[in-house]
């Protein structure tokens, strides 16, 4: 037997020592003394003069087969998530356009960009080919752009209704999912959306109203904000769950914490449907990252103290794979164009195929072959010891880093560490998870 190249071992305090491994994700919380040995002993050593501490080690994979290649493990692991068939995401933009013009958005809005009458018909009939297929279990459709109820009447409407009966018909799970600044919500529209199952909402604000007004607006002067917030609260009285998506900035931070306000009417059985997931805008840099990361904590104890939970900074990127590393996905543009990414801009050049009429997918096969095996390329990820919750990148980062062999994260030793202890407090000490 040998250790992993996948334990991490933390000091947690003068007393205990944290060993935890990345490719189970299990914990142990040791005394230094048996920490000690652990260090000083070799494997069979331990196994001889303390059986007990050398099987807990055993289940928790901090020991493995010496014979055992665990990159290849993990590898298996990562194609058989990402290469399954089972599941199907298809993400629709009706629109490329947008009734706000953010100031960080990477997007190149088109004005009058609108999926046509026969474009709608091919996604139908591409609906209708994936859930056909036998090995199918769930459907997952989300909807995005530009804003994607901007053209809710004449094609979201529609492909719900499609997607709702096809699914029905063929006893498929589903779920439906959209991505909106949801300033066009209306109370007919949620009552519309509820009936046709969809599950979850999106939805992001840009710090107090005073900020957030001057970043997300229709027109000059208009009060987006509290629309918006009134909006949210519909949706979670109509059991549509909602992540609120808070985009920071050093200007922008500290002001959060006023939002706080206007949600704590919301009832505390709806609560449940509603959390908050901190993102810093990318362009905000040159900043004192060690004063902005304090501030988020508060803000997140903030958000936490009336009942409303912030999503953990948990690294889960082999189990809970981008979307656009897996297989069985898509992005259809309004005009066909075919894309994986959505954190890309939708040009030609980023176009991976074209929906065919037929509704099929004539994929790049050049494009496509590029796409293969970037996760785990770079030499700098196959001996990393976060490897198993990291996944290497997202595929789309990988290739556009190049031939770079730097951390996609850009994570040090002591960056790691912080990755785990955060993995050890929302596993562990939050969520109660036994160790």
């Amino acid at each position: 037997m040998k250790k992993s190249i996948y334990n991490n071992e933390i000091s947690l305090s003068p007393n205990y020592h944290l060993i935890y491994n990345t490719y189970t994700n299990s914990f142990l919380v040791v005394k230094n003394t048996l920490y000690n040995k652990y260090l000083s002993l070799s494997v069979s050593e331990i196994f001889n003069e303390y059986p007990s501490f050398y099987n807990q080690l055993l289940q928790a994979g901090i020991f493995v087969e010496d014979e055992e290649c665990e990159f290849e493990k993990l590898k298996q692991r990562i194609s058989k998530i990402d290469d399954s068939l089972e599941q199907y995401t298809l993400t629709i933009n009706p629109t490329i356009n947008c009734n706000f013009n953010c100031w960080y958005c990477y997007e190149n809005h088109m004005a009058h960009s609108k999926m046509s009458f026969e474009t709608l018909e091919y996604v139908k009939r591409y609906i209708t080919k994936i859930c056909s297929q036998k090995s199918l279990k769930r459907f997952n459709l989300s909807f995005f752009g530009g804003e994607p109820l901007l053209y809710y009447k004449d094609i979201v409407h529609p492909l719900l209704k499609h997607f709702q009966s096809t699914c029905l018909t063929l006893g498929i799970s589903s779920s439906i999912g959209f991505t909106s600044n949801g300033y066009l919500l209306t109370s007919s529209m949620i009552e519309d959306l509820k009936s046709f199952g969809v599950s979850s909402f999106q939805i992001t604000l840009d710090g107090s109203k005073t900020l957030h007004n001057k970043v997300r607006y229709p027109f000059e002067g208009a009060d987006s904000y509290s629309k918006i917030v009134s909006n949210i609260k519909k949706l979670l009285h109509a059991n549509i769950f909602v992540v609120l998506r808070i985009n920071y900035t050093s200007d922008n931070l500290e002001s959060t914490k006023e939002i706080i306000n206007d949600l704590k009417d919301i009832p505390n059985n709806e609560k449940k449907n509603i959390h908050v997931d901190f993102q810093r805008v990318w362009q905000d840099k040159g900043i004192n990252d060690l004063i902005l990361s304090d501030t988020l904590v508060e803000c997140i104890e903030a958000f936490e103290s009336i009942g409303i939970k912030v999503y953990g900074e948990i690294i889960n990127q082999v189990w809970n794979s981008c979307y656009a590393d897996k297989v069985n996905q898509a992005v259809i543009n309004f005009n066909r164009d075919v894309f994986k990414c959505t954190a890309r801009d939708f040009t030609k050049e980023n176009r991976l195929g074209v929906l065919n009429e037929d509704g099929t997918i004539i994929w790049d096969k050049e494009k496509m072959k590029q796409r293969e095996g970037v996760r785990l390329s770079k030499e700098v990820c196959q001996h990393c010891r976060i490897a198993p919750i990291c996944g290497g990148t997202c595929t789309q980062r990988g290739l556009d880093s190049g031939n770079s062999n730097l951390c996609i994260r850009g994570l040090n030793e002591s960056g790691k560490d912080n990755i785990v202890l955060n993995q050890f407090y929302y596993n562990i000490v939050k969520n109660g998870v036994s160790v």
